[in-house]
């Protein structure tokens, strides 16, 4: 799924899904404020949820540690 699914129409990404926030993104200093974070721009915000994504992504396809002799992990 990708960061912030209502904002892609296709394959292109509109931002539809601000809201201002009154802050300014702790980022890059544009406005702020999305429906998933108040500090964050939408640019922002797509960079840092694919991060987080990517993240939980390694965490699942990861291989399980391989077992010592004793068959402890």
């Amino acid at each position: 799924m990708r960061s912030h699914p209502i904002c892609w129409t296709g394959t292109d990404y509109e931002h539809r899904c601000q809201r201002p926030s009154g802050r300014r993104c702790i980022d890059c200093g544009e406005p702020a404020g999305t429906l998933w974070g108040p500090i964050w721009c939408p640019g922002c915000d797509v960079i840092r949820l694919d991060n987080v994504s990517a993240g939980f992504d390694n965490l699942t396809t990861a291989p399980a540690p391989a077992a010592d002799e004793s068959g402890a992990v």
